[in-house]
């Protein structure tokens, strides 16, 4: 991460009571003890993981854009890209929110220096913006192109798809930051991992569950008030809505 990004950064949330010295000294902390392979999991800290991971997510990125050859209008194109992307950047981020703000190494290194909990917390959430703009590039940014191919997409498309997908990329990892938060609440420090790892797989198994429930979505087809129902309210609907402003129509309409 470069020092002129922290600067930045320091700058934007210094009237927050985040100290700019303390950050850089965070953020260089960090960093020393991805190199070292003290920190093992993190993505934000560990260069050849992240690396790895995004270079997987390349493939599915690419899948995606076999997708922009259907009839589909760009609204759809944008919500179903939308979703796989989000989906894939959830199951990484649940594990790397843990990984982020439950590290004992650190807790051992910055014992001797009491550390503002604004200051930590801008420094822990630096790295992992830097990991969700990472991922983002390889699986947000193939679709974002391949949707120049739709007749309706204008010219800018490809920056107002990625633009969205980093948004809403930015939403899940800060989601799974309170997430956790939530579970300090409830479950003892020794047990988040394992909630997490649970976590993890039940978001993997979604898509698996959703194909043998298909009974149960034939029932709900019948429905006849259903198809009505104002899905304006899920976030994937907003930054849909943004891929899409000054192109085409959002696939779920904001009312």
């Amino acid at each position: 991460m470069t020092p002129a990004l922290v600067r930045a950064i320091a700058v934007v949330t210094a009237p927050f009571g985040v100290d700019r010295r303390q950050l850089a000294q965070l953020v260089q902390l960090f960093g020393a003890l991805g190199e070292r392979k003290e920190v093992t999991g993190a993505l934000g800290t560990d260069r050849q993981a992240l690396q790895l991971t995004s270079m997987g997510l390349l493939i599915p990125g690419a899948l995606m854009c076999l997708l922009a050859l259907g009839s589909m209008p760009l609204g759809e194109y944008d919500l179903i890209t939308l979703g796989i992307s989000s989906m894939l950047l959830l199951v990484v981020l649940v594990v790397e929110a843990s990984n982020s703000f439950l590290n004992p190494a650190e807790a051992t290194v910055l014992a001797h220096q009491p550390i503002a909990g604004a200051t930590y917390f801008t420094a822990k959430l630096t790295y992992l913006l830097a990991v969700v703009l990472r991922l983002e590039l390889t699986v947000s940014g193939p679709p974002s192109l391949a949707g120049l191919l739709k007749p309706e997409a204008r010219w800018f498309y490809p920056l107002t798809h990625f633009g969205s997908a980093c948004l809403a990329g930015i939403f899940i990892a800060l989601m799974a930051c309170a997430l956790f938060g939530l579970l300090f609440r409830v479950l003892p420090a020794s047990r988040l991992r394992s909630a997490a790892l649970w976590m993890q797989l039940l978001v993997t198994l979604s898509p698996l569950l959703f194909n043998v429930a298909r009974p149960v979505r034939r029932a709900l087809a019948t429905v006849p008030w259903l198809p009505h129902v104002d899905l304006s309210f899920l976030p994937i609907a907003w930054f849909s809505a943004l891929g899409v402003i000054g192109q085409a129509p959002p696939a779920i309409p904001l009312r």
